[in-house]
């Protein structure tokens, strides 16, 4: 059994704990430095494997829900949509562009450092890519291992973004905020530009071929043609071009010859493939409920606030919850070797070295898992977002679950940070800006940044239906003033007695019901 990047290991202890479980590989976190991975191999004995190709997530794997909240399709189930791809604006101020978009990750020179590091398999990422570009690639790491010859170019020729080592060697430039798609390979230079006769001349450092696509890139502006003729490098010829371009760069984005000799590397092979196939969560649980043999309990919904200090919890119990944890009490989904000691006494955690109530950043989604976290010794488990009211439908299991109704969630949670250079918990009071005007504000802990919703979850008087399902439904009040948190914790006990009263009705319908959603709760996953 090989464990899933999603699994956000990023701490030994970790690691040792999916060992103790039968786990014989963990695929580490692209987050991991040398230096991490070099740690992680000295204290534990569990096969490493790290990505050495491809596209990088911007956040954490397994932890981003930016896909699944806004286009219903889920990063976790391989169905990412890459809102991390679109365009941005980093607000106060005007910082836009492609400011989540990560460059590729190319480590075909750094194999024997890795492997001398204590990494036993080597992942490139090919998910979303075709066929040739999987052919290359494979084909330049396999001669990258055997001789220590790589090159790069080749596989820029299928499909290539700007390249960077990633997070191997710390914090470096890794995002493109200009462009987000294939920017192919330099193929010339625009050396003079007609404005007359629209015609530009290109000088060309790469052999051009008939059905090649040339893109002509200037600050402002950008266009592209087919060719309809070969030529060789060097030579000059004359292109169409419709403003100034004289200095432009020209990029090969589409190589014909390179295509057609990957398609003949893999036209005899056969190989075995899998297919995405919906899984039905609720039927899930039931076949596994007969394999654990779980029987159905009574169970008595009560009420969780997390909350950010004392005196909030003190206003949330004040109004009828029956437990509020406050932010000092929660460690993060990220913790690293360095700060296990200082989440020890964490009540409510996101990694599995830690913690004594499983939050929902670790992916809690039938009642295998649940029972795992259980054996671990966690004594509840916040099931995840992703799952709908018919998906928590016969979830019920010998360990507690709670389900969050109302709150902000985080999207995504990264290591990236817009303002590395200039610190001064910036993020803090910053927000970015879509290409619709929604805004998604900002946050961090241990300068781990996170990216949240644009929308407040809240599930009002749906929630009632959790009734005698989840033993506690979750209010993250940590946005929410002591008067706010009152009067939402009383909503909701009102709501499971069955008797809201008039001032909580009053209170719901002065809300603007457009600055909320109810997430999944209403709809499966695609």
């Amino acid at each position: 059994i090989h464990a899933s990047t999603q699994m956000t290991l990023t701490n030994s202890k970790s690691l040792l704990i999916l060992n103790s479980l039968g786990v014989s590989r963990a695929v580490l976190p692209r987050e991991f430095s040398l230096k991490s991975i070099k740690n992680a191999s000295k204290n534990t004995s569990i096969e490493l494997e790290y990505f050495v190709h491809g596209a990088m997530c911007f956040a954490y794997s397994g932890q981003c829900l930016m896909s699944s909240m806004i286009q219903n399709q889920s990063a976790n189930r391989g169905l990412c949509t890459q809102f991390c791809r679109l365009p941005y604006t980093l607000q106060p101020g005007e910082r836009h562009g492609y400011l989540m978009s990560m460059k590729d990750l190319s480590l075909g020179a750094s194999l024997e450092e890795l492997s001398k590091a204590g990494i036993t398999s080597f992942k490139i990422e090919g998910r979303l890519k075709s066929p040739e570009y999987v052919a290359v690639a494979v084909k330049e790491y396999r001669k990258a291992i055997d001789t220590g010859e790589y090159n790069e170019k080749q596989i820029a020729k299928i499909f290539g973004r700007q390249s960077s080592k990633g997070y191997l060697y710390g914090h470096k430039d890794r995002t493109n905020p200009k462009r987000s798609d294939n920017q192919g390979i330099s193929a010339g230079k625009i050396i003079s530009y007609a404005p007359n006769t629209r015609t530009a001349k290109l000088r060309l450092t790469e052999d051009i071929a008939q059905g090649d696509s040339i893109r002509i890139v200037t600050s402002a502006k950008e266009t592209g043609f087919t060719c309809r003729k070969s030529a060789r490098k060097e030579k000059i010829i004359e292109i169409k071009a419709f403003f100034e371009c004289k200095g432009a760069n020209a990029y090969k984005t589409y190589d014909t010859k390179a295509i057609q000799q990957a398609r003949k590397s893999y036209s005899n092979e056969s190989a075995k493939t899998s297919t995405h196939k919906k899984r039905d969560v609720k039927e899930f649980n039931e076949k596994l409920a007969k394999l654990l043999h779980v029987k159905e309990r009574q169970i008595d919904t009560r009420i969780i606030a997390i909350v950010q200090d004392t005196g909030a919890a003190q206003a949330a119990i004040a109004a009828g919850a029956d437990e509020a944890i406050i932010n000092d009490q929660i460690a993060p989904a990220i913790i690293k070797d360095t700060e296990l000691e200082k989440y020890k006494k964490a009540k409510l955690s996101g990694n599995l070295a830690t913690g004594e109530y499983a939050d929902y950043s670790l992916n809690t989604t039938n009642r295998l898992s649940a029972q795992a976290l259980s054996k671990l010794g966690f004594k509840r488990a916040c099931i995840s977002p992703e799952l709908s009211l018919r998906d928590i439908d016969g979830f019920s299991t010998t360990m507690e679950t709670e389900y969050i109704v109302h709150g902000r969630l985080a999207l995504m949670t990264t290591e990236h940070c817009f303002f590395r250079e200039n610190c001064r918990n910036q993020c803090k009071s910053s927000f970015l800006k879509d290409r619709k005007g929604f805004i998604f504000p900002l946050d961090s802990k241990d300068c781990i940044l996170q990216v949240y919703n644009s929308k407040k979850t809240a599930l009002f008087d749906k929630a009632k239906a959790l009734a005698g399902k989840v033993d506690l439904i979750r209010l993250d009040l940590r946005e929410e003033t002591k008067e706010e948190i009152f009067k939402l914790v009383c909503y909701y006990k009102e709501l499971l007695s069955g008797n809201l009263s008039e001032a909580s009705i009053r209170y719901k319908k002065a809300l603007d019901m457009r600055e909320f959603t109810t997430g999944h709760y209403l709809k499966d996953l695609e």
